[in-house]
Formats: C-alpha cells, sequence, structure tokens
C-alpha cells in the first residue's frame, strides 16, 4: 500500500495521454503493467506513462504521500478529487484508489450542510490512518442514469464539508433508517458495496450484542429495560439517569432524572421546555402519564460528553 495524491496531469498532448496515468520514474518499475484502474464502484482501462518531471516520493507515509497525474479524460469518468490523500494498492493488473466511504444519511434538510455534520467531520480524526474520500448522501442526491451523487464530501485540507459531483463509494454506511434507504440492501450486490449498519439494531438489541463482548463489555454503561423498580434501583445507585426510547435518535423522547439529596426529584423532560420537580411518590405517575412504561425504553446513568477543544474556543 503506498498513499498517494491526485492532480491534473499536465501533458495532454500526447496521442498517448487519454485514459492515462502520469507517474515517477521511482513507481514506473512497479506500476507499469496495470491496465485497469479503480475508484469507488467505477473502473476503466488506462495506460500508465512515466514522467521524469513529477516528484520522487516512496508514498510510504501519509505527509509525504508520491504524486500521480491524470489526464482530463480520467478525472471526468471517475470523478476524482484533488483534497484527499488516497491509499494506493496494486496487483499485477489493476490500481485501486481509495477507500472511497460512503455515509448515507436521512432526508431531514437541516443535517445536510457543513455545520450540521459535525459529527461526521468528529469522526474524521482518524483521517491520517484511513485517508480517502469520505462523502455524506441522502437517495435523493444519487443520480442513477449518470451512476453518481451530488452530495457532500470532506475536504481534509479546510476540514469542511463540501459539495461535489462524486463516485458512487464502494463502502456505505447507512447512518439514515427511514424506508427509502433500504435501497442499499437491494442494489450492494450489483455495486459491490459493503454496507455497514444494514440491519437496524434499536438500542436494547445493540447493547445485548455488545456486552457479550469480552474486550467492549468493560466500557458499556450499565442498562436495563425501564420499569419503575429498575429506575428506582439506578437513581440510589447512580443519583442521576437518563431514559431513552429504543427505537428513535437524535435525542427525541429522552428524559434526565436527577436525584436530589433530599430526596426529591429533577426532571428535565425533552418534550417540555423547563425542567420540574417532582417526589419520589409521583415518580410512578410521570412514568404513566408520559407513557413511558408503554413504549420501549431503556436506562443508563447519565454520563456526560467529553469536551472537544473547539468547545473552549481553542
Amino acid at each position: 500500500m503506498k498513499w498517494i495524491k491526485a492532480e491534473r496531469g499536465a501533458v495532454e498532448s500526447f496521442e498517448t495521454s487519454q485514459n492515462a496515468i502520469f507517474i515517477s520514474n521511482r513507481l514506473a518499475s512497479e506500476l507499469t503493467t496495470q491496465k485497469k484502474l479503480i475508484f469507488g464502484t467505477k473502473e476503466m482501462t488506462i495506460t500508465v506513462i512515466a514522467l521524469s518531471s513529477i516528484p520522487e516520493s516512496s508514498g510510504n507515509q501519509f505527509n509525504n504521500p508520491a504524486i500521480i497525474q491524470f489526464s482530463q479524460d480520467v478525472f471526468d469518468q471517475l470523478l476524482i478529487q484533488t483534497s484527499p490523500t488516497y491509499q494506493l494498492q496494486y496487483t499485477e493488473t489493476t490500481i485501486s484508489i481509495g477507500p472511497v466511504i460512503g455515509f448515507l444519511l436521512g432526508d431531514q434538510h437541516y443535517y445536510y450542510h457543513h455545520c450540521r455534520l459535525r459529527e461526521l467531520t468528529d469522526a474524521m480524526g482518524i483521517y491520517e490512518k484511513v485517508g480517502g474520500l469520505f462523502l455524506a448522501f441522502r437517495y435523493c442526491s444519487i443520480s442513477w442514469e449518470e451512476k453518481c451523487i451530488f452530495g457532500q464530501y470532506f475536504n481534509y485540507d479546510t476540514k469542511r464539508w463540501e459539495y461535489g459531483k462524486l463516485p458512487l463509494p464502494s463502502v456505505v454506511y447507512r447512518r439514515g433508517f427511514n424506508t427509502r434507504n433500504n435501497f442499499v440492501n437491494e442494489y450492494k450486490d450489483e455495486f459491490n458495496w459493503k454496507v455497514f449498519n444494514d440491519i437496524r439494531f434499536d438500542k436494547w438489541e445493540f447493547y445485548s450484542h455488545l456486552k457479550t463482548n469480552e474486550y467492549l463489555y468493560p466500557f458499556l454503561p450499565e442498562t436495563a429495560l425501564l420499569n419503575l423498580a429498575s429506575l428506582l434501583t439506578f437513581l440510589n445507585r447512580y443519583t442521576k439517569v437518563i431514559l431513552k426510547p429504543k427505537k428513535l435518535s437524535r435525542g427525541r423522547g429522552i428524559s434526565i432524572i436527577t436525584l436530589k439529596p433530599h430526596g426529591t426529584l429533577v426532571i428535565h423532560d425533552y418534550r417540555r421546555y423547563n425542567d420540574f420537580t417532582i417526589s419520589r411518590s409521583q415518580l410512578e405517575d410521570y412514568l404513566q402519564e408520559g407513557k413511558y412504561l408503554k413504549s420501549e425504553y431503556i436506562i443508563q446513568p447519565f454520563l456526560n460528553l467529553p469536551e472537544s477543544k473547539a468547545d473552549h474556543g481553542i
């Protein structure tokens, strides 16, 4: 595996430059026999040309990638972006550049711009270990006719999500679970997609699955299905707990309950605007009125989220 940066080819006048990639003399002995270039789900037949004008680099380090130039038609057909640092892998006959990983979002419009993709930006903390093209898209942003995506990609140089015409990814991480997003399962064989989250687990199923792993279990917060007895046990043990609906996301339906030293309970219910206080004897009535006991909820100790440097203006 090598690290590479993609550039538009400076040489377009040669007859052989059509469907071509241009590499340094140092890489020529390794790559000149390859005939097929793969990027995401796209691939094409290419010619590999060595140019002495291309800087020499082994490509063994993320911060010192090898330079590969691509002819304009390769850029246009494969929809290559120049900002990422890619991994390059090769066999005797093929060159693969990537990875190309897509985050499949739901249809909430307020998620779909840079300021609302903070969770995905945080995940890019591992970028220097993975590299490649990360893109965020929705079902409606796919052009099936052109087999491309009009979505956003992560520009590692600017640390921002930017709009572009992008290739279909080879790996899809399913972030949204509306009905229309089921297409990833329908098309994964056709496009040879590797799909993560192809089956939706609710919170309790996910916890039950993870706790069987001896390495992960010590890091999991204690979790139980909600009933009055389990809630009282958790309050006595942790003082502050959170109730979460098993099947909802984005904080919908949660309630945070804090046991005060004098025995009253302060409740922050996300369906109401203000915190309020009740006694222990009123707790069951609160659960009944809020339909917590009729719905499917889990209970966990409340954990403060870690703060990033950005939270402190650093």
